[in-house]
């Protein structure tokens, strides 16, 4: 293979990208939107994965959240997370103290995508990092990988994506924008106008037709 062959082949070759998502962020953004959209809408993880591996070479997706009580292991629940693995999605649960006194406290979940995200990069294990969350909070682990030569992405629900997150990724996806793309099930509510029902609809459409969905 002679030089040219060589630099064509590194051309061709796909941005390898890795998922970190932050469940619970996702979880509560959905639920805000389907109260206010007056919809039905479900991410869908599968959905998400044939997304991005039309384009690139998508090593791994990291799902963070905390591990359900033993009462909470529904066999529902635990089909989810039979779907999550076969769509090469790592299931990162960490263990929460029920016997608190308080609410059970989802803090901690986020130190587990921040460690994986920064010892992967450092790995160099992807070219590109998505986080799934709106979360402010995440804007110095942006930075911090950023400046080892990442790409960072950003996938959230509108409402809560926050400002500064949306300032420092490189690339931000609205799912709001994208329903017909990342949406596993999307019911209109009975009692929604037909008529908006159909704006709804031609909206997803011209997004798409038009590639525009990305800010």
């Amino acid at each position: 293979m002679d030089s040219q062959d060589t630099l064509q082949y590194q051309i061709n070759i796909p941005e390898r990208m890795m998922i970190f998502i932050d469940a619970r962020n996702i979880y509560e953004a959905e639920k805000e939107y389907n109260l206010r959209a007056e919809q039905h809408f479900v991410f869908g993880y599968k959905e998400m994965i044939n997304f991005f591996a039309k384009k690139y070479k998508v090593i791994r997706g990291y799902f963070y959240d905390g591990a359900p009580h033993p009462s909470q292991r529904t066999p529902e629940r635990e089909q989810f997370f039979r779907d999550l693995r076969q769509n090469g999605i790592t299931l990162r649960l960490k263990e929460i103290d029920f016997t608190a006194i308080s609410k059970p406290s989802q803090k901690g979940v986020d130190i587990f995508l921040t460690a994986d995200m920064i010892s992967l990069a450092y790995e160099n294990a992807y070219d590109i990092a998505v986080i799934l969350s709106g979360d402010g909070d995440y804007v110095a682990l942006i930075d911090l990988v950023k400046s080892k030569g990442k790409k960072v992405w950003v996938l959230s629900f509108d409402s809560a994506l926050s400002p500064k997150l949306r300032e420092c990724a490189d690339k931000v996806l609205v799912i709001d924008r994208m329903l017909d793309v990342f949406g596993k099930q999307r019911l209109i509510k009975p009692d929604m106008p037909n008529q908006n029902k159909q704006k709804a609809d031609k909206k997803s459409e011209n997004l798409i037709n038009n590639k525009t969905p990305h800010t």
